[in-house]
């Protein structure tokens, strides 16, 4: 313990005097944040210093727990004023999968206290019906309650934990994509403060060819941080549809279904390559209207190195989506597609949003998933999932659900599909680099210190892109994948630290976790690798949500790759590039 304190007391040492100055700079506002500096005897600063990604692990020398914009414009003319003795992050949700949103040793700001949500209607100036106004440091947890309460909502994702900023200016891809596009098309204006400590309000109502409306333009799917520190974001709302479900299609799964009288077993089978065949017959950009959004999750599979991948294979599949309609409509849509049976088994939340409709259709909340419902695994035994379907007299469902979202180690990576689409060999090349003797056996697969891969499919292509030029604004936005029908998105995810419910686990078993996990986490990480470079016609580019350092930086925004150069050289004020990370446009 002593060296550990000496160790503290020597790196505080090194920035007391620059955390004087900045102390003094902050007080003339009036408005003083809480700062934590590094100690690791500090319970507060061991909390705030963690990342959602667990394989990184840094400690910033000054954590700023700023409340205004006009504290983030003194830091920002700060850290310019001592720019050869401290780098400056950004953290919105901490959700970055490269974790570039923190960093050893630097200034972080660190906007979990800007997190107001507020509605206003018939907002004059921006010319909005349904406004929102929304903090930085919002998560969709919050920001989905209170926007379900007056019936309103905005393009979200699938994870409840995320932050709206970095998500946005990424592109924001969720469940209502196919229906409104993703989150960056729905945003009309925000507050920024650029490289020089300027704050500016840029908005959709600005000459395209002015300097703020080069950085809304930039600021909608452009990627974080690059044109300036957002410190609040304005929406156009869309009001709610009267019933929604949600629902999981489970595709070569062995299921126990417990229902009332009895219990049975169910399983629908198809290739996988069919699979993917049949879920991109329904996302075409005129089909399935009622369809809001969804993806496809395809299970990788552990091979042996004398084992051949089978292009055929039968993987585990499951059709997630976002259906607007009644239940009739959703079961003739599954009938139509799928088979009767499967009407029967499907996994599905009622979602009652006008709480004067609650009482006209009553549903069962058939699962509370342990991750991300879209995303990370449902926890299976023996390989079969159970489902209880009882139903509960007297459930309430006018809140959306949206996924669980416990902190882990994890890597990513993404390959987005061409926009006159692909073929059948391109889906089985797909299909065999996800059997793999890089990932560990079902025996180990399944395990606490285990690794999950899979990779999603998330529609692009629907309504909303189809009729882009009808519903865009004159600025347009930054998000280059307009025309693509889908992102292939490869995950692997160490169930390390997270018990069922999302909790950390403590304790010796915790240090036992990592000591497994080491079996398995270089080869997982290699798997991502493989998988991302497997030579696939008619697949290119990379979503920059989906974040992979290795991963040439104009991979991820093609067209508009030099115009976003152009906007950071020209118009951000950056001219010491402290807004700058492994995947900012510089």
């Amino acid at each position: 313990m002593k060296n550990t304190l000496e160790e503290t007391l020597i790196k505080t040492s090194r920035y007391e005097e620059l955390l004087n100055k900045l102390e003094e700079k902050l007080r003339v506002l009036g408005s003083f944040p809480k700062i934590l500096i590094d100690n690791t005897e500090s319970k507060c600063y061991e909390n705030f210093r963690k990342v959602f990604n667990r394989r990184y692990d840094f400690r910033p020398a000054i954590i700023v727990l700023v409340e205004t914009k006009e504290q983030v414009s003194t830091i920002v003319q700060f850290v310019n004023d001592h720019k050869s003795k401290i780098a400056l992050t950004v953290r919105s949700g901490g959700h970055d999968h490269e974790a570039e949103c923190s960093g050893t040793d630097t200034l972080l700001i660190d906007f979990s206290k800007m997190n107001a949500v507020k509605v206003f209607h018939n907002n004059k100036e921006l010319n909005i019906k349904n406004l929102v106004t929304i903090g930085p440091g919002a998560r969709f947890i919050d920001i989905k309650k209170k926007l379900d309460n007056v019936n309103l909502g905005i393009p979200h994702g699938s994870c409840a934990s995320v932050g709206i900023a970095g998500f946005t200016m990424g592109g924001g891809w969720g469940p209502w994509t196919r229906k409104y596009g993703m989150a960056c098309e729905s945003l009309v204006a925000a507050d920024v403060v650029l490289g020089d400590g300027e704050i500016i309000k840029v908005t959709h109502n600005d000459d395209p060819n002015s300097r703020d409306g080069k950085i809304l333009w930039a600021l909608r799917g452009g990627g974080g941080l690059s044109y300036g520190i957002v410190t609040k974001l304005y929406f156009k709302a869309f009001e709610l549809p009267k019933v929604v479900y949600t629902f999981m299609l489970p595709i070569n799964h062995t299921i126990t279904i417990h229902l009332k009288g009895g219990v049975k077993q169910y399983r629908f089978e198809m290739t996988a390559v069919k699979a993917i065949e049949k879920w991109e017959r329904l996302i075409a950009c005129d089909n399935i209207p009622n369809l809001m959004g969804t993806n496809l999750k395809v299970q990788a599979e552990h091979l042996s190195k004398s084992e051949t991948p089978n292009p055929d294979a039968y993987l585990k599949c499951s059709f997630n989506g976002t259906f607007a309609g009644t239940r009739k409509e959703l079961e003739k849509f599954i009938e139509t597609n799928f088979d009767k049976e499967m009407v029967q088994v499907m996994t599905i939340e009622l979602l009652l949003y006008h709480k004067s409709d609650m009482e006209k259709e009553k549903e069962q909340n058939t699962i509370n998933w342990p991750f991300d419902s879209w995303d990370r695994a449902v926890k299976s035994k023996n390989g079969i999932t159970t489902y209880n379907l009882n139903y509960n007299e007297g459930q309430d469902f006018h809140h959306l659900m949206i996924g669980g979202s416990g902190p882990a180690p994890h890597k990513i990576s993404s390959k987005v599909v061409s926009e006159k689409g692909w073929d059948e060999e391109d889906r089985k090349k797909l299909i065999m680099s996800l059997q793999s003797h890089l990932l560990p056996p079902k025996t180990d697969s399944n395990k606490d210190f285990g690794v999950d891969a899979f990779i999603t499919l998330g529609a692009i292509s629907g309504e909303f892109y189809a009729n882009y030029n009808k519903y865009k604004d004159a600025i347009g936005s930054a998000m280059p994948y307009k025309k693509r029908p889908f992102i292939i998105q490869y995950q692997a995810w160490w169930n390390q630290f997270l018990n069922f419910e999302n909790e950390e686990k403590k304790g010796d078993h915790k240090k036992e976790q990592f000591i497994e996990n080491r079996m398995h986490s270089n080869r997982a990480q290699d798997w991502i690798e493989t998988c991302r470079n497997t030579q696939i016609e008619n697949t290119d580019g990379s979503f920059i949500s989906f974040k992979d350092n290795s991963i040439p930086t104009e991979t991820y925004f093609g067209e508009n790759y030099d115009d976003l150069i152009n906007v950071k050289l020209e118009q951000s004020q950056d001219h010491n590039l402290l807004f700058r990370t492994r995947k900012t446009i510089i």
